[in-house]
């Protein structure tokens, strides 16, 4: 008897023609470096297989010196990041749910 598959059939014959369509393909390193750019820290992103030793040394000073101002970035993109979420959740909802009162975008239930 096979392993049960992972993913539904249904899910998967609407999942991969998109994924062979996408132009550029998903990749970790290009997730990892979107992620570092959105939270203002691409400056900082060295590839695994060829790390600089004194540029990360470099780095690291840097992001000690300017922590607080990091820091503060961060804590402003996280709130518009979940600001988005919020409201891309109620839309979803808003949708999913249509026979509840639609809410308003990014409001409470």
């Amino acid at each position: 008897m096979p392993a049960p598959r992972k993913y539904p059939d249904e899910l998967r014959e609407r999942a991969v023609p998109l994924y062979r369509e996408s132009s550029p393909r998903p990749t970790f390193r290009r997730q990892g470096e979107q992620l570092m750019a959105g939270m203002g820290l691409g400056e900082f992103c060295q590839q695994a297989r060829s790390v600089d030793f004194d540029l990360l040394v470099k780095q690291f000073t840097t992001l000690q010196d300017r922590s607080d101002e990091l820091r503060q970035i961060l804590v402003e993109r996280n709130l518009a990041a979940t600001r988005r979420l919020e409201h891309q959740f109620a839309a979803l909802s808003d949708v999913l749910f249509p026979a509840r009162e639609p809410t308003a975008a990014g409001g409470q239930w």
